[in-house]
């Protein structure tokens, strides 16, 4: 399932918190993929906000599996 959906996406680019994390992905979808490690990386601070996902947006669309409505 996990190659299927990164194939449909066209991924390219991975962010990973460690190497071995990638690697192991990498591994289970068979594909190279350029990835960026998180470890140690400053985080967006006291007042950063992850952005949602809108409706429209395509990875939503294309992996929302329309189960729960």
């Amino acid at each position: 399932r996990l190659r299927t959906l990164l194939a449909a996406a066209g991924t390219r680019y991975l962010v990973a918190a460690d190497h071995a994390a990638a690697a192991d992905l990498q591994l289970r979808v068979g594909t190279e993929l350029f990835w960026a490690a998180t470890a140690g990386a400053e985080t967006g601070g006291a007042d950063f906000v992850p952005a949602r996902p809108a409706p429209g947006a395509l990875a939503y669309v294309l992996f929302t599996s329309g189960s729960t409505g």
